[in-house]
């Protein structure tokens, strides 16, 4: 009898509530009913009705023994021998507001850590956008009459310059790639160089040749579209090279999108807060080499030679600066 009246009242307000909430909560099943759902209010929880339900009915329940042999009487020496026959019923009453608290607190601690999942994801999305934001505004950057840039970024770069998953809040720089980004573009700028103090025809081709591996190396892994684009319409099959095209036909060309790429990786590092100076590049120095070697006709003719598809080992009729 003890047991039946201890479990009865668990069962019928556990399944009652749970019948009544699972209109509400279709999606779920009897087993996840029973559990605490921070996406419902504290109303659509079969647990914290039982919390509050189940000592009342206690409290009835074994009350109703209590006082089978007494009549009601609203008198002092009445309400003292209810205190004194009424100490577990009103003992078992009492566990309703504990209980309900220790519901309501651990449903309120699911709804904090809800809440600090859905922010750590918030953060991480609000990164990835605002990274493509930093690239727009930027704006169209025209570096000649042929190259414009709309530094339009692909999200999904954000996955490869930064580690961590969505629940993990702001995703950290991996300092690996931007480490190797960076390498690629300064052995880039010293190819380049290369180019510009190359003595004759093939070893301005070795250079020239590995200048073009790194810079569309960057160009595909930082999707730059509109680099890109102008590679395929301008660049040509390098000899021996099998499907790598130049980066266009002119040092022009070669300039622009040297500089086009070396910016992208720039603006990734100064979005990262490591700022500019992390890269070490000299501009100053190498625009005033390329000023100089754009009114040289001789490296104009070796550039030639080979963006026209021209016999790399072989130096041009006209050799002499001018």
């Amino acid at each position: 009898m003890l047991a039946l009246l201890v479990v009865m009242p668990i069962i019928f307000v556990g399944v009652t509530s749970a019948a009544i909430i699972k209109r509400t909560r279709k999606e779920e099943d009897w087993k996840e009913i029973f559990s605490l759902n921070p996406d419902y209010g504290l109303d659509k929880q079969p647990l914290f009705w039982v919390s509050v339900a189940v000592p009342i009915i206690y409290f009835l329940g074994f009350g109703y023994f209590a006082w089978d042999d007494y009549t009601i009487s609203l008198t002092e020496p009445g309400f003292r021998e209810f205190i004194r026959v009424s100490a577990l019923p009103l003992g078992l009453l009492g566990l309703s507001l504990p209980l309900a608290a220790l519901i309501t607190k651990l449903h309120s601690t699911l709804q904090t850590a809800r809440q600090i999942e859905k922010s750590k994801h918030e953060l991480f999305y609000l990164h990835r956008k605002e990274f493509a934001a930093y690239y727009a505004q930027i704006g169209p950057t025209k570096y000649s009459q042929d190259f414009t840039a709309n530094f339009n970024i692909n999200p999904r770069i954000h996955a490869k310059l930064f580690e961590g998953a969505a629940s993990k809040g702001t995703p950290t720089l991996r300092l690996d790639v931007i480490g190797d980004l960076t390498k690629r573009v300064q052995a880039a700028r010293h190819r380049l160089e290369g180019m510009l103090s190359a003595p004759d025809q093939p070893k301005f081709c070795a250079e020239y040749t590995e200048f073009c591996k790194e810079i569309i190396y960057l160009v595909q892994y930082l999707n730059v579209r509109d680099a890109e684009d102008f590679i395929n319409e301008y660049g040509v099959p390098l000899p021996d090279e099998g499907e790598l095209r130049t980066v266009g036909r002119t040092l022009r060309h070669a300039y622009d999108i040297f500089t086009c790429v070396e910016n992208y990786v720039i603006a990734a590092v100064e979005f990262a807060g490591l700022g500019r100076e992390a890269l070490k590049f000299d501009r100053p120095a190498l625009r005033r080499l390329v000023a100089e070697k754009l009114s040289n006709r001789r490296f104009s003719f070796l550039f030639s030679a080979v963006s026209c598809n021209g016999d790399p080992t072989r130096e041009p009729a006209m050799s002499r600066d001018k």
